[in-house]
């Protein structure tokens, strides 16, 4: 199958030419990106808010790992009184402390995420505005037509 039919059957379209300019054929975009509205070529956005928001979540899950640690903690003291010789009481132990064991794994990991996303969040915050320069700077400024004088 050529180039062109696999591209219609997958895009609906012929890519056609593509001018130095950014006009003709068929555009793909990330969903991200949005058009520039100046007629110029894609304008990508870069976003810190979709990486520190997720760090948030991360934290908030961290935290509600660790009071679920307490609870399981208090909870399994305060069961253990009266209950000596049921089998109950052995599985309970068995499972607070796998529950425990899994907890702590989850807040670790909850922990290290946060972090690594925060400072990728960091990063976008701070290296935003360069980007931005550096697209608008390799982008061809269009000259005034001749009517337009």
């Amino acid at each position: 199958m050529a180039l062109s039919a696999k591209w219609e059957e997958i895009f609906g379209a012929d890519p056609g030419p593509v001018s130095a300019q950014g006009g003709g054929g068929a555009r793909m975009t990330l969903a991200s990106a949005a058009a520039a509205g100046d007629g110029g070529g894609p304008g990508i956005q870069f976003s810190k808010q979709p990486w520190t928001s997720a760090s948030g979540v991360a934290a908030q899950l961290r935290t509600s790992s660790n009071e679920a640690l307490t609870d399981l903690g208090h909870d399994g003291k305060e069961g253990s009184g009266g209950t000596t010789g049921f089998d109950a009481t052995a599985a309970l132990a068995e499972i607070g402390g796998s529950w425990t064991d899994r907890l702590t794994s989850v807040r670790g990991e909850c922990d290290r995420l946060s972090e690594a996303l925060h400072t990728v969040g960091k990063s976008f915050g701070e290296t935003d505005d360069q980007v931005g320069a550096n697209l608008k700077a390799a982008t061809p400024q269009s000259a005034p037509s001749p009517r337009a004088r």
